[in-house]
């Protein structure tokens, strides 16, 4: 990603369509983003925070998206 993405926001690692989606849950300083799987945040809460850099995170595609729906 070019341009940091907000807190709630959902993000990818690739464009594949069975990639897990993620949710962004923090943000940190010099391009680092706390995500947790989105796929499973009803059942899991209290799901530990990933650390990932932005040039690694891709926004969803539509057709990801409706997947998750």
């Amino acid at each position: 990603m070019k341009t940091m993405p907000r807190v709630f926001d959902l993000v990818v690692l690739s464009h594949d369509t069975n990639a897990t989606l993620y949710r962004v849950r923090e943000l940190g300083e010099s391009k680092s983003v706390g995500v947790i799987d989105a796929s499973i945040e009803d059942s899991r809460p209290n799901q530990r925070i990933q650390w990932l850099d932005l040039s690694t995170l891709m926004t969803p595609t539509n057709a990801q998206l409706a997947k998750m729906r």
